[in-house]
């Protein structure tokens, strides 16, 4: 059995991280799972409503592309002998199994960020594509190809010319997606930069005195586990929480032995999900290299 005290450490520590810290749970579409392996599929939008003849005009709706993602187990254990428990004057070694929960908290960023960190070259999607590409295509016939991804520098300039493209993201069936772009991603070298660019009420980078066509658009999410500092990301929100997603096979757990032969104190936790991304439309990645 678990020492209450231990249990609480790891249980706290890991849901301090989650609650203050984390961009997981503020990124995607949490949920529950109950087999090894989820899917989904992404259909092509609806036709336009038409002028009532006294027949139903009736849409067929075209399959998209198909995802797939296995969930995967994540462990980590610790072990501590017995003189040095029993020897603890200072709780030090009693306090390391917080320090699991706040790691458990932390692998968990690293993986959803994994998602924007490889957006450009990292696991094909979908479409079997990275997630931001300047080729997307579309499973219906004669829809061009689409990008949503550049390489330009965080600028105001580059903030219009990126919202603007993705105001024109097309669904499978080349219907306008009613993207509506709300939300800066940046690492932290680009805080600065980003909060200038949404929050000044005047136009940022001039004296010029008109007022700042950006102020009040926008939302910044600075997330330390980015690991360019120069790639940023604008999104819709809205559509993220509906193309990212976040399935928990298991959610965390702490076990607790006691080694007979070594009189060591062992615990272990284990986790079991997957995150994935299920459609491109809600993002557009600028690879900057400054």
């Amino acid at each position: 059995m678990i020492d209450p005290d231990i249990r609480k450490a790891f249980f706290d520590s890991f849901e301090d991280v989650v609650t203050h810290e984390a961009m997981v749970p503020r990124f995607f579409d949490m949920m529950g799972s109950t087999q090894a392996t989820e899917y989904d599929l992404s259909v092509s939008s609806m036709g336009d409503f038409v002028e009532f003849d006294w027949n139903i005009d009736y849409d067929e709706v075209d399959e998209g592309y198909k995802s797939t993602a296995t969930h995967v187990e994540y462990t980590k254990g610790l072990k501590i002998r017995r003189k040095l428990w029993d020897d603890d004057k200072h709780d030090i070694i009693r306090r390391l199994p917080a320090q699991r929960g706040i790691a458990a908290a932390r692998s968990r960023e690293k993986s959803g960020a994994s998602i924007f960190n490889g957006a450009f070259s990292g696991t094909s999607g979908p479409d079997s594509l990275s997630l931001c590409s300047t080729a997307h295509t579309s499973t219906v016939a004669g829809v061009a190809t689409q990008s949503n991804s550049g390489t330009d520098v965080l600028s105001k300039t580059t903030v219009s010319s990126t919202r603007l493209s993705m105001k024109k993201f097309k669904q499978l069936n080349g219907e306008l997606v009613e993207c509506e772009p709300d939300m800066l991603i940046v690492p932290l070298d680009k805080e600065e930069d980003g909060w200038i660019i949404i929050s000044s009420k005047g136009e940022p980078e001039t004296d010029i005195n008109n007022a700042n066509f950006h102020y009040g658009k926008f939302k910044l999410a600075v997330w330390n586990r980015l690991t360019s500092t120069t790639a940023w990301f604008m999104v819709d929100s809205r559509l993220m929480k509906q193309c990212l997603v976040w399935y928990d096979r298991v959610k965390l757990e702490l076990n607790q032995d006691t080694a007979f032969n070594t009189y060591e104190r062992r615990w272990s936790a284990y986790m079991r999900y997957v995150s994935f991304w299920n459609h491109w439309i809600w993002i557009f990645g600028q690879n900057a290299t400054s």
